[in-house]
């Protein structure tokens, strides 16, 4: 959940600020947030096991837009 609301937020301000260069820098933040997500899995997959792959299939990496349409 932090990583997604960061990256909700980097989103909104640089859509609200409306400067190409905020929207670039924006990006690149989303980049290094959804890196760091995929770069934890490994460790956090040997560190917990069974049970973070069952935390997996229930929860989804960053949002759930399924939740918006049901």
């Amino acid at each position: 959940p932090q990583y997604a609301a960061a990256i909700a937020a980097f989103a909104a301000l640089a859509a609200g600020v409306g400067d190409l260069r905020v929207a670039a820098l924006a990006a690149a933040l989303i980049a290094v947030y959804a890196l760091m997500a995929h770069a934890e899995e490994p460790w956090l997959r040997a560190r917990y096991g069974p049970a973070y792959d069952a935390y997996c299939e229930r929860v989804p990496r960053f949002f759930s837009f399924g939740l918006l349409i049901d």
